[in-house]
């Protein structure tokens, strides 16, 4: 009984359960704030293409 109470291998997979865990949010979170930053910069860029392209008089 004393082997299993000092026994710390469980304890060690749990740790590492929580450090993956706290780096797999850490990721998700840095993946959707760039996800969503890069779909602004293209919606930003599709609407000055627009605008230019509205703009732009070919039959002089």
């Amino acid at each position: 009984m004393k082997k299993f109470w000092m026994d710390e291998g469980g304890a060690v997979a749990t740790e590492y359960a929580i450090v993956v865990t706290l780096i797999a949010l850490v990721i998700v979170a840095g993946v959707a704030l760039f996800g969503t930053n890069l779909n602004k910069w293209f919606s930003d860029a599709g609407t000055s293409i627009g605008t230019a392209d509205a703009n732009v008089n070919l039959n002089p």
